[in-house]
């Protein structure tokens, strides 16, 4: 029976990436780590093989859609890793992809100056990933469906009211275009594109921080 990522402590979360890549990877893992920065529904840990090839092994509680981080690195390249899902005896869904070295944004001791310039940056890249098209699909197959299965068990008075609000305006949408998106693009989550602008740019970062 699958855990839920909450019940997973550090050290299972290690015992079982390294399961994971003996199973998955063609070199057997030599040492692992948990990842530094850990997100709320997901066990991340770095695992180095024999062969000193680095990856990174998530475990989680849903899965994730591949066919969209495909047309995402197909959309942008590198700055995509490839993503595979692999075989887990102990949480619901584990990925392993290589893992891309760099500095995270949040570590950096970075000026303003720089935050402004990184998060321009980082603009640019999700300027690529729209899809030409607009919204008017996922807004009615994914984004009304679940609104109005809301407002079908929700009880509370106040938070219905706002469910409904969105409801309503929820067509105005269609309208936007269509683009891939990380969920959850924050200062923790940037690494790779900072040591690359800093390399191109000249940038002096103070990582005394």
């Amino acid at each position: 029976m699958p855990t839920l990522i909450e019940s997973i402590g550090s050290d299972a979360a290690i015992k079982e990436a390294k399961y994971v890549v003996a199973r998955f990877c063609t070199s057997l893992p030599k040492s692992a780590r948990a990842a530094p920065t850990q997100g709320m529904y997901s066990r991340t840990t770095f695992v180095t093989l024999h062969d000193e090839t680095q990856v990174v092994v998530q475990l989680k509680d849903n899965d994730i859609d591949l066919t969209k981080v495909a047309l995402a690195r197909s959309l942008l390249g590198d700055v995509v890793p490839v993503m595979q899902a692999a075989n887990t005896t102990l949480a619901h869904f584990a990925y392993v992809s290589p893992l891309v070295p760099g500095t995270v944004w949040f570590r950096a001791g970075m000026t303003t100056e720089q935050d402004v310039e990184l998060a321009y940056q980082t603009a640019l890249i999700l300027a690529k990933c729209s899809l030409g098209v607009d919204s008017t699909g996922t807004v009615d197959n994914y984004i009304l469906p679940r609104l109005r299965e809301l407002l079908g068990i929700v009880e509370n008075e106040s938070m219905r009211s706002r469910i409904q609000a969105l409801f309503n305006i929820a067509n105005c949408l269609k309208s936007l275009p269509l683009s891939l998106c990380h969920i959850d693009v924050n200062a923790s989550n940037v690494g790779d594109l900072l040591d690359k602008m800093v390399e191109q740019k000249g940038l002096t970062i103070n990582r005394s921080s």
